[in-house]
């Protein structure tokens, strides 16, 4: 029998009868001279007999026609771009999984994703997956398909193929990349996860992403992170993030308080002004308050200061209180400022000029015992806010640098009960205080027996308008030369005061 293709041996209608041994004698030529009904004909047997050589001399029209289910996988792997642009969509949704799995990088390329089913797109290779083109995935791809996809498949791409992936404009009307699992999400390559569209992923798969991936994402896909998203991220994927990175999540307030706790003291050093001010809530502040740089801290709101509790004052260092602005510390709630013994010690002079009356009466006395002469000379005209108490509080000795030294001598006249003043703070006042006693018998008398008998003749001298307090009577107090310093100032009288 010749291999006369023309002849009615090899028609349409006999060419099943034709053997699998002269079938397998076909030269290209001759199977390219076949025609489309021939082709048609050939039996599961005959085809498989067919030499490889001889499939890739088949045209486009014959691989429409013929079985393509009876190729084996070595006749599978030998079609062309031809053969594989030429199937049509029932041909292509017979293959089998192991069949797709056949195809090279090139095959793939090939075809028209659009005609496989999902079941048959996880069936492609990893080395396959090379081969998509980013039109393919971001123009062809279904959902199904995504859904579909392995771990070893997302492995496989490229980051420009993941960018057209998660930016797929077929996709975005049927569900988007949300249709990728968060095993697959997981399995992303941190080096090439910088190629991902993450507007399209959701909140769940984005909290599937390791700390390691999240290190790997760009300063353009952090700052188009949604709020829900962001909010989505745990303590240990937010640890993934360095200084620079996090100063492009613009949502920063949207982290969860044990995300924002979770924070390094370099990450929050990283945060800028408008995601400090515009951007954090109270009770993050709270959170990282003692992370924060001074500088940091002078551009809290005023709003932010405020919130700021007795707790998160206590533990700030000296360097950060300095750095509240006199802005802020008005701002500073009193009863929380009152809570704290050790704050108000660290203020500056200027900072204690800001407090108001209210701040100043709700110090504690241990706060005013702490303070030194320069911040209790700061308090000015308002330390007649000073409770009876919180006067008692300031310490006292001789020395002109001591606090009690500091209060001038208005703050002094101001006073309207000296019974306040301890032992040690009445025989502390200065020459420049005492003049400023009242003249008032009654308040006069208030003055510690024990402080006034530790004057020196300097201090007894020093009572101008205020001796008038201690005529008519003697004290038993004073010692001579005390007495000698006082009764010339008694003009026009004897002198009263007797040992």
């Amino acid at each position: 029998m010749s291999n006369n293709i023309a002849s009615s041996t090899w028609s349409a209608a006999n060419i099943s009868s034709v053997s699998v041994n002269l079938i397998k004698t076909l030269s290209q030529s001759e199977v390219k001279a076949m025609s489309v009904g021939q082709v048609a004909a050939l039996t599961a047997t005959q085809i498989k007999a067919l030499p490889t050589q001889d499939i890739v001399a088949l045209s486009g029209d014959q691989i429409k026609k013929i079985d393509v289910y009876s190729f084996t996988h070595l006749q599978l792997k030998s079609l062309s771009s031809t053969h594989l642009t030429a199937l049509d969509p029932e041909q292509v949704k017979g293959l089998s999984k192991d069949e797709i799995a056949d195809f090279s990088p090139v095959q793939i390329k090939s075809l028209d994703l659009t005609q496989l089913s999902g079941d048959q797109f996880s069936a492609i290779s990893s080395a396959a997956m090379t081969g998509l083109t980013s039109v393919q995935l971001k123009t062809l791809i279904s959902a199904e398909q995504v859904s579909s996809m392995t771990t070893n498949q997302v492995k496989a791409l490229s980051a420009e193929q993941l960018k057209a992936l998660t930016n797929s404009t077929s996709l975005s009307v049927v569900g988007g990349v949300s249709s990728l699992s968060n095993t697959v999400i997981s399995s992303i390559d941190p080096k090439k996860i910088n190629g991902l569209e993450l507007a399209q992923l959701s909140p769940d798969q984005l909290s599937a992403f390791s700390a390691k991936q999240v290190s790997g994402l760009n300063s353009d896909q952090l700052t188009s992170l949604s709020t829900t998203q962001v909010a989505a991220l745990s303590a240990g994927q937010i640890k993934g993030l360095t200084a620079a990175q996090l100063s492009s999540v613009t949502n920063v307030n949207s982290l969860s308080l044990d995300a924002f706790s979770a924070l390094s003291s370099s990450q929050i050093k990283g945060l800028n002004s408008v995601q400090l001010v515009t951007g954090l809530d109270p009770e993050k502040i709270s959170a990282v308050i003692t992370k924060l740089s001074p500088i940091q801290i002078a551009v809290l709101s005023t709003s932010q200061a405020g919130a700021l509790t007795s707790v998160d004052l206590s533990s700030m260092s000296a360097k950060q209180l300095n750095a509240i602005t006199t802005a802020n510390i008005t701002s500073l709630n009193s009863a929380e400022l009152g809570n704290t013994t050790t704050v108000a010690q660290q203020f500056t002079k200027q900072q204690i000029v800001a407090l108001s009356i209210g701040q100043i009466s709700s110090l504690s006395e241990d706060s005013i015992a702490k303070m030194s002469a320069v911040q209790i000379e700061a308090f000015g005209s308002d330390s007649s806010a000073l409770s009876d108490s919180q006067i008692s509080a300031i310490s006292s000795t001789k020395s002109k640098l001591s606090p009690i030294a500091a209060i001038t001598g208005l703050q002094v006249a101001s006073l309207t009960s000296y019974t306040c003043l301890t032992d040690q703070q009445v025989a502390g006042l200065t020459t420049t205080q005492i003049p400023k006693l009242l003249t008032d018998t009654t308040l006069f008398t208030g003055l510690s027996s024990t402080g006034l008998g530790q004057w020196s003749g300097t201090q007894v001298a020093a009572l101008t308008t205020a001796v008038a307090a201690l005529a008519g009577g003697s004290t038993g107090i004073f010692n001579v030369d005390q007495i000698a310093a006082l009764n010339p100032l008694i003009a026009g009288s004897t002198p009263i005061l007797t040992l």
